[in-house]
């Protein structure tokens, strides 16, 4: 019995979307089974060996660095894998023809851990969150550490900024002001569209006066290269009459030039943010430039 044309081309119509959806979760799995031999072969793990595979997003690269230490210029997937108590960054290209091992983390219980970012590495609070807005045109990177997501001035949080050091005057004062821009949601960032829509400040440096209050050279810190500049920053800032109810803020900021890149890393926050003087001081001291 001939069927009728409609149903014919109905058959064929889903058949082929059956097809479609069958070849794409089979180049996902391959993408993962790639990235898992991979990252085995690198850390020599044997197949006895349980690796897990945390998240998986896709994510800016670039075709000749997938770790993020040029601009980015296509498409590509982060895979966050598990294995024996250590988390391990993987990043790969669309079609996982490129793999690179980016980073690693310790996950087992305690106070802080261990971030890896292109060039550097830093110890956090552990139940805080991070966010990677990913490489700028510019070569300017930005990293927020927070207590929540988005980030936001009651708690209190941590932004680190690396530049290229040949872009950069040393002796601008504007280099030591500290940056208040914080993306308006937090999809602009896990997108990591860095356009100037998707980081409209939700609060900026004109809500608030600023007052020097310390100044100091912190050269003794145990960096990896020896630094031209490690310089510290304490500001007082204060309300203005633009926003008087926006919170009293303390304010620090730690300039490190080395290895061709400058680092800023600005602390906000209050008497009762989350963020306390013993982070300061363990993310400023355990703040290291790696090769």
């Amino acid at each position: 019995m001939l069927r009728p044309k409609s149903s014919l081309t109905g058959l064929i119509v889903i058949s082929g979307f059956a097809i479609c959806l069958s070849l794409i979760s089979c180049q996902d799995q391959s993408i993962e089974k790639k990235a898992e031999r991979y990252l085995r072969s690198q850390l020599l793990m044997p197949d006895n060996v349980l690796i897990e595979l945390q998240t998986k997003t896709e994510q800016r690269l670039n075709q000749s660095d997938l770790c993020q230490t040029e601009p980015a210029d296509r498409n590509g997937y982060q895979l966050l894998f598990a294995a024996e108590g250590i988390g391990y960054v993987v990043h790969t290209s669309q079609d996982a023809s490129e793999i690179e091992l980016c980073g690693s983390q310790d996950l087992q219980a305690k106070d802080y851990l261990n971030y890896v970012g292109a060039g550097y590495e830093v110890e956090y609070p552990a139940d805080w969150l991070i966010r990677d807005i990913g490489l700028e045109p510019d070569g300017t990177n930005r990293v927020y550490f927070s207590p929540l997501l988005p980030p936001d001035l009651k708690n209190g949080y941590i932004l680190l900024e690396k530049f290229p050091g040949d872009a950069i005057d040393l002796d601008a004062e504007q280099l030591r002001s500290p940056n208040f821009d914080l993306p308006e949601d937090l999809e602009s960032i896990e997108n990591n569209d860095s356009s100037q829509e998707s980081l409209n400040s939700s609060e900026s440096d004109s809500t608030y006066d600023l007052t020097e209050i310390e100044r100091g050279d912190l050269r003794t810190l145990p960096l990896v290269v020896s630094p031209e500049l490690v310089e510290t920053i304490k500001y007082q800032a204060s309300p203005n009459q633009t926003s008087p109810d926006s919170l009293p803020l303390q304010v620090e900021v730690l300039l490190i030039s080395a290895d061709t890149f400058v680092y800023k890393i600005q602390f906000f926050y209050h008497d009762t943010s989350a963020l306390t003087n013993e982070m300061i001081q363990q993310f400023g001291q355990g703040f290291q430039i790696i090769n």
